[in-house]
C-alpha cells in the first residue's frame, strides 16, 4: 500500500511541482518551465557549466514583452558577451539579450542564477527555491552532463586507490627496485598508461585518447571528450624524483605548465568552438635521504602566471615510500 503522505511530500520535493505552484499566478504560459529547463541545458551543451567564469542569471521573458526594444543575439554570441554582472534575457531557445540584472523589470518573475558547482536556485518573483542535487550526481548542475566534475572526481579516486601507494599493477612498474625510491628510466609512458586506463574504464559517455596530436609535432598525453557537448580536457603528465641521473624537481612542473597552456592555446586556435580546459597531474616522488615523509605535505611552487590561467587545473600525487604491496 502506497503511503500517501509519502508520496506527497515526494510531490512537493518536485522542483518543476515547486516552481508550477509560484507560476500560477503570474503572466507566464503553461510551458514557461520546461522552455526553461531546455534553455539552461542548451547553455550548458554549448559551455560546460565548470568554465563559466562569471555567475549565470537567466531570465524567461514573458510572452507580452516587446522583443524590438532589446538587442536580440544567439545563444553562442550571448555567452561570448556573458560577463560580470551581466544577465541573459531569453525570449527562447533561439533569441536572447544581455542585460543588467538592473534593468529586469519587476514583470520578469521566472529566473534561474547558477553561482558555482551545485550551488544554483530558481527565482519567482520574491521566492527563491534552492536546487538540491542527488547524491550522486556528479555533474556541476543538474542540467548539465557529467563532465569536468566527473573527471576531478576520477582523477581523486584514481589518486587514493591506484597511485598513493603504488596499488596500480601498471604502476608497479616505475621503480627501480622495491623501496620505492627513485624511478626506472623514462617512467612518464607508463604513468600515462596507468592513468589513461584508468580514465578509459571509470569515465561516463567519454572518449578516452592517448598522445593527441595539438599541433603540428607536439601531442598532449591524454585526451578525453565527451561527445555530446562541446568539452574537452587535455592531461599532461609529469613526474619529480630521482631516475638514473636525472633529477626533477619544481622546475620539471613549471615547465610541464608552461607546455600544457601552450597546448591549450594551440588547441583553441584550431578549434575555436571547443570549450578546453587544462590538467597538470604531476606524479611526485621526491625523497629526502634522512625524512622519508619530508615531501609529503611539500607542495609545488607554480609561478603565479600559470596559477592565475583559469584554464588550468593542477593535480600532485604523492607516491607514498612506505608501500608494502606486492603483486
Amino acid at each position: 500500500m502506497i503511503n500517501r503522505d509519502v508520496f506527497q511530500r515526494a510531490i512537493e520535493e518536485n522542483l518543476e511541482y515547486k516552481l508550477s505552484k509560484l507560476l500560477d499566478s503570474t503572466q507566464y504560459c503553461a510551458n514557461a518551465i520546461p522552455l526553461m529547463f531546455r534553455i539552461i541545458t542548451l547553455l550548458y551543451k554549448q559551455k560546460s557549466p565548470e568554465t563559466l567564469r562569471n555567475k549565470v542569471r537567466i531570465a524567461l521573458a514573458p510572452d507580452v514583452f516587446d522583443r524590438s526594444a532589446y538587442t536580440l543575439i544567439t545563444v553562442e554570441e550571448a555567452l561570448s558577451s556573458l560577463v560580470e554582472g551581466s544577465a541573459l534575457l531569453a525570449f527562447d531557445e533561439f533569441t536572447f539579450s544581455v542585460i543588467c540584472p538592473e534593468n529586469l523589470s519587476d514583470s520578469v518573475f521566472f529566473q534561474y542564477i547558477y553561482n558555482d558547482s551545485r550551488n544554483e536556485q530558481f527565482i519567482v518573483g520574491q521566492a527563491i527555491i534552492n536546487v538540491t542535487p542527488s547524491a550522486d550526481n556528479v555533474a556541476a548542475s543538474i542540467f548539465a552532463i557529467p563532465t569536468f566534475k566527473e573527471l576531478e572526481e576520477s582523477l581523486e579516486t584514481y589518486y587514493q586507490s591506484c597511485a598513493k601507494f603504488s596499488q596500480c599493477y601498471i604502476l608497479t612498474g616505475i621503480w627501480e627496485d622495491d623501496t620505492y625510491s627513485s624511478f626506472k628510466n623514462k617512467p612518464e609512458k607508463i604513468m600515462q598508461q596507468s592513468l589513461y586506463q584508468y580514465l578509459h574504464v571509470t569515465l561516463r559517455s567519454h572518449t578516452v585518447s592517448r598522445e593527441k596530436i595539438v599541433d603540428d609535432s607536439h601531442p598532449v598525453d591524454i585526451e578525453v571528450i565527451w561527445p555530446t557537448n562541446t568539452t574537452v580536457a587535455l592531461i599532461e603528465i609529469k613526474w619529480l624524483g630521482v631516475s638514473g641521473a636525472t633529477r626533477y624537481t619544481d622546475a620539471r612542473a613549471n615547465s610541464g605548465a608552461n607546455q600544457l597552456i601552450e597546448y591549450l592555446d594551440a588547441s583553441q586556435r584550431k578549434e575555436p568552438h571547443q570549450c578546453f580546459k587544462g590538467y597538470l597531474v604531476v606524479y611526485d616522488g621526491r625523497r629526502h635521504n634522512s625524512k622519508p615523509d619530508y615531501y609529503r605535505d611539500k607542495e609545488i611552487v607554480y609561478k603565479q602566471a600559470y596559477l592565475s590561467d583559469s584554464r588550468m587545473t593542477y593535480r600532485r600525487l604523492y607516491l607514498e615510500q612506505n608501500c608494502a604491496i606486492s603483486f
